[in-house]
């Protein structure tokens, strides 16, 4: 029997080793697979993956633990490049282009599939995962087997207690000073401050990826196809915010650790400067509202509300905002979990064509792989419509 950790470098991962480290836990191989963009730049953020090689590995062959990188023989700009070998867009003379967020082919063909492959020449193995106690439903859909083990749900971790153990051993990636998550710098499921500090501190791979949206004759042409956003929206909308005023600096006042009460009658002075009414090319500004340094949407509307007894004794100010944040859409929710059971069997397929099946072109496995690749694509298309709505 083979003990082996799958390691992203997150805290997640990361914490499920040092469990491992600390109780004793059998482990023979630590396992990272890393998503190459093209043959010669990681698909990783560059302080991850020196993050990766030049910390996090080191400490584990410190403890005794062997390390192994895998890579696919695709990188991100062959999938990219690629032609449709199946399904209706088959023939249509146009590239695959940006992937599909939520259904990233990318992840399944150059981060999974090293891995499965790798695990395919073990016999008799159990495999160590990250899930927190408090991923019930990761938990249900992953930790379905003997093969596959969480040390953080042996040990009672939250998601919060591993990212504090690895904060501990100083094994916390530099990811999470500035975002929630991991993942590789163009993925189209990226957040604001994840794309925010791709294009400020690695402009040359920013760069990268709005010439990737100028090539012709793609069938992904967008960033996130799924949101209808291009990269290139991002790039203005982030140069925009980076002038945004500071209402405190502009009133001369010092924004300390202390409330500042800021007057109407100062805010509609200042919003009303010529050269904060219009942009630098003439247009009139949209108002975009944050509140400790969380972008809670752009105003949709302000009113004047007031109360008292005969006279008006208090007048308060009202805005308005269209939030962004998609997770808390309870249907859009819904849809992904779906998509992820999707996603789901398409693994097991993989598995049963594989070990039982013993041919690739088995033609009633093609069908099944088929049929959930349309169930995709209505859900992808019903994601999109409440996207529209909202």
């Amino acid at each position: 029997m083979k003990y082996i950790a799958s390691w992203s470098g997150g805290k997640d991962s990361t914490a499920s080793i040092i469990l491992a480290h600390e109780h004793g836990e059998p482990l023979d191989l630590i396992i990272f697979s890393e998503v190459m963009f093209d043959a010669n730049i990681s698909g990783e953020l560059p302080e991850h993956i020196d993050f990766i090689k030049n910390k996090a590995i080191p400490m584990f062959e410190s403890w005794g633990y062997e390390t192994k990188i895998l890579r696919s023989n695709d990188t991100y700009i062959d999938r990219f490049y690629r032609y449709p070998s199946r399904g209706k867009r088959k023939g249509c003379g146009l590239r695959i282009g940006f992937p599909m967020a939520m259904k990233c082919d990318v992840n399944k063909s150059c981060k999974i599939k090293p891995i499965k492959d790798f695990m395919r020449g073990i016999n008799d193995f159990t495999q160590y995962v990250g899930i927190a106690v408090d991923e019930q439903v990761r938990m249900e859909r992953i930790v379905n087997s003997e093969m596959k083990v969480s040390l953080l749900e042996r040990y009672n971790y939250t998601e919060r207690m591993a990212f504090e153990k690895c904060r501990d051993y100083d094994l916390l990636s530099p990811i999470y000073d500035f975002a929630k998550r991991g993942g590789c710098w163009f993925c189209p499921n990226a957040r604001r401050e994840e794309l925010q500090h791709l294009r400020t501190n690695h402009r040359n791979l920013w760069d990268k990826l709005l010439n990737l949206e100028n090539e012709p004759d793609l069938i992904g042409y967008k960033w996130n196809m799924l949101k209808d956003i291009s990269i290139h929206d991002w790039d203005e909308r982030i140069y925009w915010e980076s002038r945004q005023i500071n209402i405190f600096t502009c009133l001369g006042r010092k924004k300390e650790y202390k409330v500042e009460n800021v007057k109407v009658r100062e805010v509609v002075e200042l919003l009303n400067k010529k050269e904060n009414r219009e942009t630098a090319a003439g247009t009139e500004r949209i108002i975009c509202l944050t509140v400790n340094n969380e972008t809670l949407g752009y105003v949709t509307s302000v009113k004047v509300d007031g109360w008292g007894s005969g006279l008006i004794a208090d007048i308060g100010l009202y805005l308005e905002t269209e939030r962004e944040k998609e997770e808390e859409h309870k249907g859009i929710g819904r849809l992904k979990d779906a998509m992820e059971k999707v996603s789901a069997a398409m693994d097991i397929l993989d598995i049963v064509k594989t070990e039982e099946c013993g041919k690739s072109d088995d033609q009633g496995y093609e069908e099944m792989v088929n049929a959930i690749d349309e169930v995709y694509e209505y859900l992808e298309n019903a994601v999109s419509a409440i996207e529209t709505i909202r």
